[in-house]
């Protein structure tokens, strides 16, 4: 209607532009003015609303009927790698799917009806007749096929043959589950630090649903953006004027002091809300070039993450350096794994294998009595917490700490499932990603019933430190149906997910060294940490 009238069968359809940065993209551009042309954004969020339109009923009538489904939730599905409910309907093979699921003459049908709308709006002096509205119609839907066919898509990191429900063609598909304490030099330029924190946010889909991210000055501990699940909270407080208004360079004796006794104080939160589990703990630092371990501060840093890897047991420390590993390979648990490497002229490819390892530490499933001083005589009963998993190739992972059943007997964790699905439950006590791919590992499915993990005299008379964790894995076993099957917990991510509860008894407290918090600065700084929390 608009350019049908003047340029006929010379009529534009499709105009590309691009984002004014690959890594961190914030605004897009045409590549030309062309006000009355159908944009490549127009012709995706078009295509997109046809598949979506198309599939509802279908997907509501799987879901048990109307209100099954949150469009949030449909939305989610579909632009992310999943896919909608156990089809391949999604965002990244949008081309394909249209031109299988929609003929030609189904687009014109399309197009000449809401082109009879529009004409409507169109100024008096504009009139055209029904004739004109089907030639230019048709001209536009020809031309619009026929640039689809040469638009370039995001391609699917999962195959149509690999996201399915038939059995060993599912992909593990491991949900993040970590909440992540930032720790990056300042001594960066701007734009180099926000895309660090931005890849790592985006990677690690910080949500509700998945985990939070912090982040911290490497030089003063200061806390730039507070434990958040909203990326938008990220981007709102980690600014320019933020940036450059704050210390540069890197303290990692500060940084384990006055970070350890965040994460102390998180664990007496944890203590406050009788939180039994939840995402794991990572503090990844970001050092400079420039960054330098002086010598005389070794031996105390040495003594303080010790001292957190028994009262903060759950805690991992990690570096991202753009020098040598080495540098700070004695500073984590485990040199091989814990390190990485980054690259400036490449952020997303250095922090791909981090997000990959934040993936694989386990969940936490925790005695929250025990809080950061791991009293002794405090044992839990009949405590649970619920979590949710994919239902298509979805797996969780989960630790116990040695802290939490060092000399317990009798204690048990007990995994049911709530949504009638069947689980595929694995356990270890080597393996930390136990999953019918070692000899150590046991597994059992369960549907109706309660897979229980026994814990008596877990440590024999080996010490706290030489005791290993208990490991275990959850799994949905894939169905052909998903009839009836519904998620409506206001914490489910999907209408699909499945709901799982761990409930334990009998974990009781044991962190075999004194109280981390030996000093008056700490408790004092333990103190302004608390009162923030509960003041916030």
């Amino acid at each position: 209607l608009l350019q049908g009238p003047l340029r006929n069968s010379q009529m534009r359809v499709g105009l590309n532009g691009g984002w004014n940065d690959s890594v961190l993209p914030r605004y897009y551009f045409l590549n030309e003015d062309n006000k009355d042309a159908m944009t490549d954004t127009d012709i995706r969020g078009s295509i997109d609303g046809l598949i979506l339109g198309s599939n509802a009923q279908t997907w509501s009538n799987q879901m048990g009927g109307a209100g099954r489904m949150k469009l949030s939730q449909l939305l989610d599905m579909y632009y992310s790698e999943r896919g909608v409910l156990n089809s391949n309907v999604r965002a990244c093979q949008r081309i394909t799917q249209f031109n299988s699921m929609f003929t030609p003459d189904q687009i014109f049908q399309q197009s000449y009806a809401f082109s009879g709308v529009l004409e409507l709006e169109l100024p008096p002096a504009v009139n055209v007749e029904d004739a004109g509205l089907q030639t230019f119609n048709s001209m536009a839907v020809q031309k619009l096929i026929s640039y689809v066919a040469t638009m370039q898509d995001n391609q699917c990191s999962f195959g149509s043959t690999t996201y399915t429900n038939q059995g060993a063609q599912v992909s593990k598909i491991v949900t993040p589950g970590v909440n992540l304490y930032l720790v990056i030099d300042f001594s960066y330029d701007y734009i180099d630090a926000i895309r660090i924190a931005s890849q790592l946010a985006e990677k690690l889909e910080v949500s509700r649903f998945t985990g939070n991210i912090s982040v911290i000055n490497a030089r003063d501990a200061t806390v730039v953006v507070n434990s958040t699940n909203n990326i938008l909270d990220m981007y709102a407080n980690f600014t320019r004027d933020n940036y450059t208004r704050s210390q540069r360079g890197f303290d990692l004796a500060r940084i384990v002091r006055d970070v350890g006794a965040i994460l102390q104080t998180r664990l007496y939160l944890d203590q406050q809300l009788n939180t039994a589990g939840g995402p794991s703990t990572v503090v990844l630092i970001v050092p400079s070039t420039t960054a330098v371990v002086n010598d005389n501060d070794k031996n105390y840093i040495y003594s303080r993450l010790n001292d957190l890897k028994k009262n903060v047991p759950d805690a991992r420390f990690m570096f991202l350096n753009p020098g040598a590993k080495d540098k700070f390979s004695s500073f984590v648990q485990d040199s091989s794994k814990d390190v990485f490497t980054l690259a400036l002229t490449d952020i997303p490819t250095s922090v791909d294998p981090v997000v990959t390892r934040l993936k694989q530490i386990p969940r936490r499933v925790i005695n929250p009595a025990c809080s950061y001083n791991f009293n002794s005589g405090t044992t839990t009963s009949n405590l649970a917490f619920r979590t949710y998993i994919e239902p298509v190739g979805g797996v969780q992972y989960f630790r116990i700490h040695p802290n939490y059943f060092f000399k317990t007997s009798g204690g048990t964790i007990k995994i049911t499932s709530t949504s009638g699905r069947t689980l595929n439950i694995c356990q270890s006590r080597v393996n930390t990603l136990p999953g019918n791919n070692s000899q150590s590992d046991t597994c059992r499915q369960i549907t109706s019933d309660t897979y229980q993990i026994y814990i008596n005299n877990a440590c024999g008379d080996t010490t706290l430190s030489s005791c290993n964790p208990f490991y275990f894995s959850i799994s949905v076993v894939p169905t052909t149906s998903t009839s009836g099957m519904y998620c409506t917990d206001d914490n489910c991510r999907y209408p699909d997910s499945v709901q799982v509860d761990i409930r334990q008894d009998g974990l009781t407290c044991a962190s075999g060294a004194l109280s981390c918090l030996r000093n008056t600065s700490l408790l004092l700084l333990v103190s302004v940490l608390l009162h923030q929390l509960f003041n916030s």
